[in-house]
């Protein structure tokens, strides 16, 4: 399961600069290209898919980062409230569209 662009608020409220996979990227695009271009752009990967904590690992790859959120409601408040926790060091965010999965 993939984020909503709703946490584009969520996170920019914080102080993250973020984006959605949908904004620069084709939703139907393989998850490869999502991290090739985290890789490429210096982005952290925000998701819900398990896929990609396996896919760089085999591509023995050190980089993007990729944070997996294991969250019930994605959109329930108080969960937002604690990954939003002001940023620090310039870390940016991008999350992918659910559409094409």
């Amino acid at each position: 399961m993939n984020l909503s662009p709703e946490w584009l608020k969520v996170l920019t409220q914080g102080g993250w600069l973020a984006c959605h996979w949908s904004t620069v990227g084709s939703p139907a695009a393989p998850d490869t290209d999502l991290l090739d271009w985290s890789r490429q752009h210096g982005w952290v990967l925000l998701t819900q898919d398990l896929d990609f904590g396996g896919l760089l690992f085999h591509s023995q790859a050190g980089a993007p980062s990729v944070v997996l959120l294991r969250l019930r409601n994605e959109l329930d408040s108080a969960q937002q409230s604690r990954i939003r926790a002001p940023a620090n060091g310039g870390c940016r965010f991008g999350n992918r569209s659910s559409a094409g999965d």
